[in-house]
């Protein structure tokens, strides 16, 4: 599936630049574009520099490497969050249930989304044939993605009635956390705005809790 993924990236790079040049009018990749290619395709930095060598891209659109340089910069601040959420779940649950990153969750007949973190039932083991069908929370950590985390990816968990939805909002160093979910309205009616020096209890798991400072990178 990867080797999928990453032809249709090179596709893309190979077959539009005059695209990706209308995005500033000077041939430089437009930051937002390539935001929301790494954060869909949840690609590597370090492999997409060999990607984008490999195509010739720079070449055909200006891209320059101080863009690139702060476009990684991004990318590895994104992963840290991922990475940090994860770990602080990972304490805060301590084996009542199983913190799982960047992996499917079944979540209809015809959905089937990756969270950045979901916390689901039971152990990594009752997983090895399936995919977990519920979750008690999904996370997802959100720079370019912000908007389509907030309007496309809630209404898809709310509507699998997935108690709890937290986005880790890196534009604005909070996390905004989703709950009571309406099956039927496809949304959550209870939302808030959680911020450094606050903690967070799982509704799911009553007694657990963390606090926001563990999610969020160091600024």
């Amino acid at each position: 599936m990867k080797r999928v993924i990453w032809l249709a990236i090179l596709t893309v790079l190979v077959t539009a630049p005059s695209w990706l040049m209308a995005q500033e009018g000077q041939g430089e990749y437009n930051h937002a574009t390539v935001g929301i290619f790494a954060d869909y395709f949840r690609f590597d930095p370090s492999s997409a520099s060999k990607a984008i060598n490999f195509v010739g891209f720079g070449a055909r659109t200006g891209f320059h490497v101080s863009r690139y340089t702060q476009i990684e910069a991004e990318m590895n601040y994104l992963q840290i969050a991922i990475d940090k959420t994860a770990d602080a779940l990972r304490v805060a649950v301590a084996g009542r249930a199983a913190v799982r990153a960047q992996h499917s969750v079944h979540a209809g007949a015809r959905s089937v989304p990756e969270p950045d973190i979901a916390v689901v039932p039971g152990r990594h083991d009752d997983y090895a044939r399936a995919r977990p069908r519920t979750a008690l929370l999904v996370v997802e950590v959100s720079d370019s993605s912000l908007a389509r985390d907030r309007l496309r990816k809630a209404p898809v968990y709310a509507a699998a009635g997935i108690p709890e939805y937290w986005i880790v909002n890196l534009r604005d160093d909070v996390v905004e956390v989703s709950r009571a979910p309406e099956r039927g309205a496809r949304r959550y009616t209870e939302t808030r705005v959680a911020r450094r020096g606050e903690r967070l209890e799982l509704v799911a798991l009553p007694g657990t809790s963390l606090a926001v400072d563990d999610l969020l990178p160091e600024v």
